[in-house]
């Protein structure tokens, strides 16, 4: 985790993304366009290999906004594109649907009920016990 002074998370994910940024050149390589993966091969290896990486330690950016996780995003759509050979005008709701993927947003909103959810059930961790949230998840 790489924290700042404000707290909006923007070199964290700036971290990640330069990192997420060296593993598509992976499934750019698998992806040639003489030779290429099938995409079934290229969608394993960005669930295996890449989102792995995006989704590490991304409890905490349940509080981020919207335009810092943008860089995320892009990454992640960079990714469906040499997946299913698209092009940038495609819809990402259609390249999601068609990888059987979900949005970084969902994905991070997910991890952070189930953290969450393991939390409130430590044994003999009463602060967690009446722990209430100002605002649902």
């Amino acid at each position: 985790m790489t924290f700042d002074n404000k707290l909006n998370w923007k070199n964290h994910v700036d971290k990640f993304a330069s990192c997420v940024s060296k593993c598509i050149n992976v499934l750019k390589r698998l992806a040639g366009s003489k030779w290429g993966c099938a995409r079934s091969t290229l969608n394993l290896t960005y669930q295996k290999y890449i989102l792995p990486v995006i989704t590490y330690s991304c409890e905490p950016l349940v509080t981020a906004q919207q335009h810092i996780l943008q860089v995320l995003e892009r990454a992640q759509n960079q990714a469906l594109r040499l997946i299913t050979g698209a092009v940038k005008t495609t819809l990402i709701d259609a390249m999601l649907f068609t990888t059987g993927n979900k949005l970084i947003q969902e994905l991070i909103k997910e991890k952070a009920v189930l953290l969450h959810e393991k939390l409130l059930r430590i044994p003999g961790e009463q602060y967690w016990k009446t722990y209430e949230t100002s605002q649902e998840i």
